[in-house]
C-alpha cells in the first residue's frame, strides 16, 4: 500500500522536476560543490563545519548517473520529499483508518512548502523526511511495549537522528530533548537501572552514528564542538557586515572552499548566548509573531481548535507515553528554533507540518464520530471531509496534485536564475588559470565557473576597492537582486558609465535582470 501511494505521488512529481528550469543560486550551490568534492574523493573538501556531509554525499552518488548537477541534487530531495508519506502512513495506522491514512497521504501532497523545498537541491526535504522517521520511530517504540519502550525501535530512532544531524544542525536538538523524555519516564516509572541502559545505549548509538563528522570538525576547528554551526548561527548578526577581523560573517562561516576554521563564530556559541540571553528573551516576542504569520499562511485559524481536540482525544492509556512525546518534541523544538534562527523561514519548521496535519485529522475524525455516531461508513465520510477540508488551507493547492504542468512552470519562474549560470560559464571559459575569485553575495556563479567566492561586504565603493584588492579578487559581479536595495554600491549597476578601478568585461542582455561583471584595473599605489 505505501509503496503504491509511493510510486502514485512519485511519477507526477519526477515529470515537473524533469520539466521544470533550476540553476544553482545560493546555499544549493554550496552543497553542490561539496558534493563534487565527494566524486573527486577529496575528504578534506567534502567535510564543513557549516554544511553536514549527508545532503552532498548522497547528492554525490546521484550525479554518477549520466544527470548533470542540478537534477542530480534535485532528485535527492524529490525522493525524500516523496516518501515522507512512509513513516506518517505507519503512525497513521495506528491510530486512524485506513481510509483516513490515504486520505492524509493526499493531503499532505496539497502543501505548497512542502511540494517546493522537493523539488529544489537543498537538505530540508531529507532533514524532515528523518526527523518524521525518528519521530514515529520513538512514538512506535512507547507503542509497541505494553511495559516499557522497544529498545530495538528507541535505537533506530537514535540512528535516523544521528542521520539528522548529519543534514542538518537540528539533529542534536532532536536527540536532546529526546534524551529528556527518556529519563523523566523512566523516573517516572521508578527504573533506574532500565534508565541507565536505555538512556547510555540510545545516546551512544547517536554518538557512533555521527562520530566521522564530529571527528572531522574536531580535525578543523581545533576542539570538540556539539554543534558550530548552532556557535555561528547564534552569533552572526548581518552576513555582509564587516567584523572587527576585517571580514565578514558569510566569509567566515559559509565559504564552500575556504572557511575559516579557527573562526570565533564556530567556537564560543554558547557564551555568547548566555551572555546575551536577555536581549534574544526581547527578541523572542516579534520573531514569535512573525512565525505565527508564517503558520497562518500555510494553516487557517480555524483548523488550530481541531488539532488541540485531536491531541487530546487520543491520549488515552494506549497512545498517552507516545502521544505525550510527540507533543512535548513539538512544544520544546518550535520555540527553540524560533529562538535561534536568524530569519523566518519555513524550511527550518517544515517538519511541523505533517504533524499538525495529522492532529487536524485526529480532530476531525473526533467530532464526525461524536455527532455522526449513527451514521454507517463514518470512516469513508471522514476521510473525503477532512481532504476538502485541507483543500481551504492557505497553504495548500490542488494543482500540487492534478496540474503538474503548472506546477513545473511557476516553479521555472521563480526558480530558473539563468544570469547566474551564464555569467558562470563565461568567467569558466575566460579566465587563464582555474579557481577563479569571484565577489558577490550568493554562491552561483561560483559552482558554474568552478571557482571561489569572496563575498562582498556592505561598504563604500572605495572600501570595497581595497577589500577586492586584498583578497585578489578576478572578477566582481553587480547582480540588481543583491545590489538593488544597496544604496552604496547600487550604481554599479550601471554599465554606461565608467566607474574609476573597474573594467566592464561582460553583461548579458536579458529580460527582467541586469548583472555586470567588472574585472579590477591594475593601480600603482
Amino acid at each position: 500500500m505505501v509503496v503504491g501511494i509511493f510510486l502514485l505521488l512519485l511519477l507526477p512529481r519526477l515529470w515537473i522536476v524533469l520539466n521544470s528550469s533550476y540553476t544553482f543560486y545560493s546555499d544549493d550551490a554550496i552543497y553542490a560543490t561539496l558534493a563534487k568534492s565527494w566524486t573527486e574523493w577529496n575528504l578534506k573538501g567534502s567535510f564543513h563545519p557549516t554544511w553536514p556531509p549527508l545532503y552532498p554525499a548522497l547528492s554525490a552518488i546521484f550525479s554518477l548517473f549520466p544527470l548533470n548537477w542540478e537534477t542530480a541534487s534535485r532528485l535527492v530531495a524529490l525522493l525524500a520529499g516523496t516518501a515522507i508519506i512512509a513513516p506518517m502512513f505507519f503512525l497513521l495506522r495506528k491510530t486512524i483508518s485506513l481510509a483516513g491514512a490515504i486520505s492524509f497521504t493526499l493531503a499532505l501532497s496539497l502543501f505548497t512548502p512542502l511540494l517546493t523545498i522537493s523539488f529544489m537541491a537543498l537538505s530540508d526535504s531529507l532533514a524532515v523526511l528523518l526527523i518524521i522517521g525518528g519521530m514515529v520511530t520513538v512514538f512506535l517504540a512507547f507503542l509497541h511495549s505494553p511495559n516499557f519502550p522497544n529498545n530495538k525501535l528507541l535505537l533506530l530512532g537514535s540512528v535516523l537522528f544521528g542521520l539528522v544531524y548529519l543534514t542538518r544542525a537540528e539533529g542534536m536538538m532532536f536527540v536532546f530533548l529526546t534524551f529528556i523524555y527518556l529519563t523523566f519516564y523512566f523516573l517516572i516509572k521508578r527504573q533506574i537501572k532500565l534508565l541507565i541502559i536505555t538512556v547510555f545505549s540510545f545516546v551512544a548509538v547517536f554518538f557512533l552514528t555521527v562520530s566521522p563528522y564530529m571527528i572531522s570538525t574536531r580535525m578543523q576547528i581545533g576542539e570538540w564542538s556539539l554543534s558550530p554551526k548552532f556557535s555561528a548561527q547564534i552569533q552572526q548578526g548581518h552576513a555582509f557586515a564587516l567584523n572587527p577581523r576585517g571580514t565578514t560573517w558569510a566569509q567566515e562561516v559559509t565559504s564552500a572552499k575556504n572557511p575559516d576554521y579557527q573562526s570565533p563564530y564556530f567556537k564560543n556559541g554558547s557564551d555568547f548566548a548566555i551572555n546575551r540571553l536577555y536581549y534574544f528573551f526581547r527578541q523572542y516576542s516579534p520573531k514569535q509573531e512573525k512565525w505565527q504569520q508564517v503558520f497562518l499562511l500555510i494553516f487557517p485559524l480555524w483548523a488550530v481548535p481541531l488539532m488541540l481536540i485531536g491531541a487530546v482525544t487520543i491520549l488515552k492509556k494506549t497512545y498517552r507515553w507516545s502521544l505525550l512525546y510527540m507533543i512535548f518534541i513539538m512544544v520544546t523544538a518550535i520555540p527553540i528554533t524560533i529562538f535561534s534562527t536568524p530569519v523566518q523561514d519555513i524550511r527550518y519548521l517544515a517538519w511541523t507540518i505533517p504533524l499538525f496535519l495529522y492532529f487536524f485529522y485526529l480532530g476531525v475524525e473526533k467530532l464526525v464520530f461524536l455527532f455522526l455516531y449513527w451514521m454507517e461508513k463514518k470512516t469513508l465520510i471522514t476521510a473525503a471531509v477532512t481532504l476538502l477540508a485541507v483543500l481551504l488551507f492557505p497553504g495548500t493547492s490542488l494543482d500540487n496534485l492534478t496540474n503538474p504542468q503548472k506546477v513545473a512552470a511557476n516553479f521555472s519562474q521563480t526558480h530558473n536564475k539563468k544570469e547566474l549560470k551564464i555569467v558562470g560559464e563565461w568567467i569558466k571559459s575566460n579566465f587563464f588559470g582555474s579557481n577563479p575569485k569571484v565577489m558577490l553575495r550568493h554562491e552561483g556563479v561560483e559552482f558554474y565557473a568552478e571557482g571561489e567566492t569572496v563575498y562582498l561586504p556592505q561598504i563604500s565603493f572605495e572600501q570595497l576597492l581595497d577589500y577586492a584588492k586584498k583578497y585578489q579578487v578576478d572578477y566582481l559581479v553587480a547582480w540588481d537582486e543583491e545590489l538593488a536595495s544597496d544604496e552604496k554600491l547600487v550604481f554599479l549597476l550601471n554599465d554606461k558609465i565608467n566607474h574609476p578601478g573597474l573594467q566592464k568585461v561582460f553583461s548579458p542582455n536579458l529580460p527582467n535582470t541586469k548583472i555586470v561583471v567588472y574585472t579590477l584595473l591594475e593601480t600603482n599605489d
